[in-house]
């Protein structure tokens, strides 16, 4: 095993947990908001659906609501698929049979994006993973590595 490989399956176990750390604090503060945006939407509901829905504003809670909870629900799905992908790269950079040229380039990728979802902290770590990540796949060290 290579030094490279052993610290890139490093890097993504700790990427994976940094990551864990910022989504549980970001999904904390959406719901926070979220149970804020529902309580004004349930609450105009209410009152508009007594009256009738009449009122533009009712209209725009509903559209905040589903976009808010879509958005929430989507990144949820997307910050737990870069979770795994990471851990896994992780796990089988460390271990035999390495994992393919395709996966760590991917998992590189997803971390980059991942990134843009935990803000200003992770966006450096993220970058950095990426690059070391398809750096270390598409040099001749790595090729020879990753190709068992």
């Amino acid at each position: 095993m290579t030094a490279h490989a052993k610290r890139l399956g490093l890097f993504a176990w700790i990427y994976s947990g940094l990551l864990v750390l910022s989504s549980v604090s970001s999904i904390a503060f959406l719901l926070s908001f979220f149970g804020d945006l529902s309580g004004t939407f349930l609450q105009s509901s209410w009152e508009d659906f007594q009256e009738g829905f009449r009122s533009p504003l009712s209209v725009w809670y509903s559209v905040m609501f589903i976009v808010i909870l879509a958005s929430v629900v989507g990144a949820v799905v997307f910050i737990i698929c870069s979770i795994v992908a990471n851990f896994r790269m992780g796990l089988k950079l460390r271990r035999m049979p390495p994992p393919t040229r395709r996966s760590v380039i991917v998992s590189s990728i997803l971390s980059l994006i991942s990134s843009i979802f935990g803000g200003i902290f992770l966006l450096p770590f993220g970058v950095a993973l990426c690059i070391y990540g398809v750096w270390f796949a598409t040099n001749k060290e790595g090729r020879d590595y990753l190709a068992g």
